[in-house]
Order: structure tokens, then C-alpha cells, then sequence
């Protein structure tokens, strides 16, 4: 990427810019878009014909190397959190488990707190002996109204019990350390 030094390349520019959508977009920026330019002067930026123009002449900043790169991020809208709904929710009951998410209407929009809340209900279900339990997300964007509705399925999993535990062979270790 850039900063790193070295030579700068198509690839890196687009692969620069699309890390960018993705930081603006995991912050709640959905229809954010970045566009990159390169000039081997900053008053070239922009500036498409005075840039071909410097090329065809031989700007002397080309001969030492020299590259300024500006990236343009148009944001778009913020999103919020629309809706958020539950299902598959039968061993622990659905509105405390709502209650608990790091996600909540009207908050703005963040992908990072949705793997949070999947984690949290796994977590959970992983407390009350359903180990195996899954936590899919479906996120419906509504532009129109600057939202994203976010739906939770939870599949339990089987119920597990665990029966005593038996430690032998401890010879070093107390083995109220190891329970």
C-alpha cells in the first residue's frame, strides 16, 4: 500500500482505494465510492490535459520519481441500524436476548457490531449447553430511509450436558487448578 515506499502501480492505487470503501463502509457508509489520481506535481492533480501536456515534455519530477497521489471519498449518507429481529430463539427468550446486543435501532451503522452481536449469542447459547449453536445475519439496506435492517437466525444446536469430570494421572498440579 501506500506510505510504504517504492514504486506506485495501478494495482496498489486500487487496491488502496478499495481499502478505504471498506473502512467507510463498515463505519456506516454504504454508497461510499473513493476514486485515485497520480501526478508527478500537485498542481497537475486534476488536471488531465496540463498532466499530459508535463508527461509529453518531460516534467522533471518523473526523472527523480517523484509521484503525489490524492484520493477523492465521496462518504454518501451514514446509515443506522433499522430493525433488528431474532429468530430461532427457543432455549433463552428472544427480547433479553436483544436487550444484550451491541446493536440497536437508530445507532449507526457499524459491520464490525454485528460479528460482535453473532458472537455474543453464540456465547450464550454456549452458557445454557447448546455448544453447537450457529448465528447466521441478513442486512437489508434501505436507502431511501438511511437504514440497514438486520435480521438474526439463530439455529440452537443440540441441548449437551456434560456429566463429571474425572482428572487422573495429576501428579503436579492442585486439581482445583484444573477444573
Amino acid at each position: 500500500g501506500l506510505g510504504a515506499g517504492g514504486f506506485v502501480t495501478a494495482a496498489q492505487l486500487t487496491q488502496d482505494a478499495e481499502r478505504l470503501v471498506k473502512h467507510y463502509r463498515s463505519a456506516g457508509y454504504l454508497q461510499a465510492r473513493v476514486t485515485a489520481e497520480v501526478a508527478p506535481d500537485p498542481a497537475l492533480l486534476g488536471q488531465g490535459g496540463a498532466l499530459a501536456a508535463a508527461l509529453a515534455g518531460g516534467v522533471p519530477a518523473l526523472r527523480h520519481g517523484h509521484s503525489h497521489v490524492r484520493f477523492t471519498i465521496d462518504e454518501g449518507s451514514p446509515q443506522r441500524f433499522g430493525a433488528i429481529t431474532l429468530s430461532g430463539a427457543h432455549a433463552l427468550p428472544a427480547t433479553a436476548l436483544l436487550a444484550a446486543l451491541p446493536v440497536a435501532r437508530q445507532q449507526p451503522f457499524a459491520g464490525h457490531r454485528i460479528t460482535a452481536a453473532k458472537e455474543l449469542l453464540v456465547r450464550r447459547y454456549a452458557e445454557v449447553g447448546h455448544p453447537y449453536a450457529t448465528v447466521r445475519s441478513h442486512e437489508q439496506a434501505d436507502p431511501a430511509q438511511g437504514s440497514v435492517a438486520v435480521a438474526f437466525s439463530i439455529d440452537e444446536g443440540p441441548l449437551v450436558r456434560f456429566g463429571p469430570v474425572m482428572l487422573r494421572g495429576n501428579s503436579h498440579t492442585r486439581s482445583a487448578v484444573l477444573r
